[in-house]
């Protein structure tokens, strides 16, 4: 590790799956790594062992899908179901998880960081696309039409409001089972304070507690 904090000297020490060039790839990236200000006097003059991870593109690490055949109108109609199932939430999940790794790109040089943000975006963007067209091709292939002509009504209709419904009620449960926990763990001590003094060594017992105990819990 330079003085700048740039790496220096940079080898190959292993790569796998090898013969793809994924080390010759770090290399060529080497020189846009970046300490932050604040670790360059720890670390400089250091040998130090960066990791890149790079996509496995290896055929025997690839899973195929082959969708069943489906009618044009039956496809038209999975894909109205997972529009209306997809309006139920106003952020998709994948974003949070994007988001947490940006956040992880703060200690790279700005030309860089952004870069790297643009990029990733683009990847879940493009993920998130193929996984809804995989999702489509399954819901097409295991629903029949009159099913999937019900679904859609219900989730265009009652469908958000039982939704939303259904979640504040999964909220409301959530408190009152933080509540019960509570009030099972208070109980609890209180009924172990009749016969153990919960107090400090040399305090008085409580007001919930019976005379101190001569044992110790």
């Amino acid at each position: 590790m330079g003085a700048q904090g740039a790496p220096e000297d940079c080898r190959v020490v292993a790569e796998s799956p090898d013969g793809l060039g994924v080390g010759q790839a770090a290399l060529s990236v080497s020189d846009r790594y970046r300490l932050p200000a604040g670790e360059v006097p720890r670390l400089a003059g250091r040998e130090v062992l960066v990791l890149a991870a790079f996509l496995d593109v290896t055929a025997r690490n690839r899973r195929t899908y082959a969708p069943r055949a489906v009618t044009p109108a039956r496809r038209e109609l999975a894909r109205r179901l997972i529009a209306a199932l997809n309006d139920h939430w106003e952020r998709p999940a994948w974003r949070e998880v994007l988001d947490a790794e940006i956040e992880g790109l703060a200690v790279l040089p700005a030309e860089v960081r952004d870069a790297a943000a643009a990029a990733l975006t683009s990847g879940y963007q493009a993920a998130d696309r193929a996984y809804q067209e995989l999702m489509l091709d399954a819901v097409a292939a295991t629903m029949d039409d009159a099913t999937l002509e019900a679904a859609v009504r219900f989730e265009t209709s009652d469908g958000a409001p039982f939704r939303r419904a259904l979640a504040e009620a999964s909220d409301d449960i959530d408190v009152l089972r933080r509540a019960a926990i509570r009030r099972i763990a208070e109980t609890a001590r209180a009924d172990f304070c009749r016969s153990f003094d919960c107090g400090l060594a040399g305090s008085q017992p409580s007001a919930a507690s019976s005379a101190p105990s001569t044992r110790t819990p």
